[in-house]
């Protein structure tokens, strides 16, 4: 009876189960497009995420750069505080932090206390505030609040102005308004160049900031002077350097060799290969020795010369 249902029913199964490996695989790719739980944002300006008024720490010219939304009495927003406060310490020049209000309806203190925080910003103290008010969200008041803030030194009575001051009001709107905009779930929210993400906060900023200065950084390789190249031989004829144009490796070592009649007396143009010494003597018949080090960082072309007769020869260093 089953065997005969299926015979039946053969292209209706066969059609579920290929929708069903589709829909399966259509998974699995958007997955592997999307790490530790990312969620690319519909494109927003750097002025949508960052407004004038968003209190801002960290680097000019940042790598990453993190939009923290944030409640001040949400306990998971104060456990990765010191995660954020360590991250800036450890990157003070790859990082940029700016903090976006997104204060819950059921905590009763939060949007008093993101008031006073963009008050405080005012006075340039927002992120010592943001701190003492995650250390202290179990106790928060009106009156606790702004005794926290006067801890810092701040002005009382302009602190007093500003709280009331609209155009602080509508700065915490802006800002839930900007949350309900982009969706969020929660808080904290982090939003890394454009991209929400989820998961280890201090892994994905770590491993953005190395892949991209390993990008940066020109790869080096030093050569020391135990390793062993084929000398690369200059003879000096008088009238020219033969070859008067080469290539060689960073450090190897270079000779050359005086077949003239007359005195050479080398020097370089641009002192970037620190072992040369300009205005080295070579007698005739005799021979100059020296490593091509120095700082080279990159493939480049080198130029001696005989100060006595101007004759010029290039050496091409490469890398490796």
């Amino acid at each position: 009876m089953i065997k005969d249902f299926f015979v039946r029913n053969k292209p209706i199964f066969y059609i579920g189960l290929f929708t069903a490996a589709s829909f399966f695989i259509i998974i699995l790719l958007a997955r592997s497009q999307s790490p530790l739980g990312s969620t690319k944002l519909i494109p927003l300006s750097e002025s949508e995420l960052i407004t004038a008024y968003s209190p801002v720490t960290g680097s000019s010219d940042p790598i990453v750069t993190l939009i923290e939304i944030s409640d001040f009495e949400c306990p998971a927003c104060a456990s990765y505080h010191p995660i954020i406060k360590r991250l800036i310490q450890k990157y003070p020049q790859d990082l940029r932090v700016a903090y976006r209000h997104y204060p819950l309806p059921q905590h009763k203190n939060a949007r008093s206390a993101a008031i006073a925080a963009q008050a405080v910003n005012r006075q340039g103290k927002f992120w010592e505030f943001a701190e003492l008010l995650f250390e202290n969200q179990d106790s928060l008041s009106k009156e606790k609040i702004k005794s926290l803030a006067l801890e810092l030194g701040v002005d009382g009575a302009k602190l007093d102005a500003d709280i009331k001051d609209s155009a602080i009001e509508k700065e915490v709107n802006d800002d839930i308004a900007f949350g309900n905009s982009i969706n969020i779930k929660g808080t904290p929210t982090f939003i890394i160049n454009g991209t929400q993400v989820e998961g280890n906060l201090e892994q994905v900023v770590r491993e953005i900031i190395e892949k991209k200065t390993v990008e940066q950084t020109p790869q080096v390789v030093e050569t020391s002077s135990s390793e062993s190249f084929e000398i690369k031989e200059i003879s000096f004829s008088g009238s020219f350097f033969t070859p008067a144009d080469t290539i060689a490796k960073k450090g190897q070592l270079v000779r050359i060799t005086n077949s003239s009649d007359k005195d050479v007396k080398l020097s370089q143009n641009d002192y970037l290969v620190d072992s040369f010494t300009n205005g080295t003597v070579i007698k005739p018949n005799e021979a100059y020795e020296f490593r091509l080090t120095g700082n080279i960082q990159n493939n480049t072309v080198w130029t001696y010369f005989d100060e006595n007769t101007k004759v010029t020869g290039t050496i091409e260093i490469e890398l490796n």
